[in-house]
């Protein structure tokens, strides 16, 4: 089971993320953990989770925030066909 936000989402874990940030269960939604690709954000894009990633805008993830490779969730939606989240 899934212990944050970031692994919930990327565990595939949607509901949990959601109760998670409906309830205001995180520290930093902007978080870098060293095992996972990037932010909350970031791994939502790359996932294609459209609602997930809206409902992470609300409670205002960074869009800027880049990974250890200098990508942000914009790249991982773009490099993964996710064009609906690039809108």
């Amino acid at each position: 089971m899934a212990h944050n936000l970031v692994d919930a989402i990327c565990s595939g874990d949607i509901d949990l993320a959601k109760d998670i940030l409906i309830r205001g269960m995180y520290a930093d939604i902007d978080s870098l953990p060293a095992n996972r690709p990037g932010t909350a954000l970031f791994c939502c894009c790359i996932r294609g989770y459209l609602p997930l990633g809206a409902l992470l805008l609300e409670r205002h993830a960074d869009v800027d925030c880049k990974n250890e490779t200098l990508a942000t969730p914009l790249h991982g939606a773009v490099d993964n066909g996710h064009l609906e989240l690039v809108k």
